[in-house]
């Protein structure tokens, strides 16, 4: 497409989705009436050839001379390879921080994720940290195998998640 195919046409012109003809069009009406500039996240955008790209944009007032507001001006930028490549590296930090059996943060993990909350919002106030034990556990593994042990672990990995606010086993940083 060349820049001059693309003056002078409408939302209307290039999505064919209702539902997203109606957030772009109220969009516009923002940026109109606000003279604000609008920039999004990446977000999906699925092509016809059935993939999926991530794009960002940024819509402005186009402005006259005389600073009246004559259009609007908006900008794609295709972020996928950027955006896959942020994705599995949050997806390898967060399995890296991971116990694969319980779902709950390692050990290194779980104590990072303390220092950086004490040092961060958690300064101000008082906490509770809790350090529980399963009392003769290798007793359990010795006795009943490994497959039994696991099972308890989970068990109480289960029963400390519904213990506790689900936020207190987030394995996401929270920044």
């Amino acid at each position: 497409d060349k820049v001059s195919d693309l003056i002078g046409r409408t939302d209307e012109d290039f999505i064919a989705s209702p539902t997203l003809l109606e957030r772009y069009i109220a969009s516009d009406r923002v940026i109109l009436s606000t003279g604000k500039t609008l920039r999004t996240k990446p977000q999906p955008v699925h092509t016809p050839d059935g993939t999926t790209r991530y794009y960002t944009s940024e819509v402005s007032s186009l402005k006259d001379d005389d600073g009246l507001t004559v259009g609007i001006f908006g900008t794609m930028l295709d972020v996928t390879s950027e955006y896959l490549t942020r994705r599995e590296r949050d997806e390898l930090a967060r399995v890296a921080e991971q116990d694969p059996m319980t779902g709950l943060l390692n050990h290194d993990a779980g104590f990072t994720h303390m220092r950086e909350f004490l040092k961060g919002v958690g300064a101000l106030g008082m906490h509770a940290l809790f350090m529980m034990d399963i009392d003769d556990f290798k007793c359990v593994n010795d006795t009943m195998g490994h497959q039994q042990g696991d099972k308890v672990i989970r068990n109480f990995a289960d029963a400390l998640q519904h213990s506790f606010r689900q936020d207190a086993f987030r394995s996401e940083r929270r920044n």
